[in-house]
């Protein structure tokens, strides 16, 4: 199948939202510490 499912697409969407918090939240560790 060459198009994708909405479910993937809303899947990458937090899977980059997340990552995206996940390095902030690393980002400010570095900083704190």
């Amino acid at each position: 199948k060459a198009e994708q499912p909405p479910m993937s697409v809303k899947d990458k969407e937090e899977k980059a939202k997340r990552s995206e918090f996940v390095q902030g939240l690393v980002l400010s560790t570095m900083m704190l510490d």
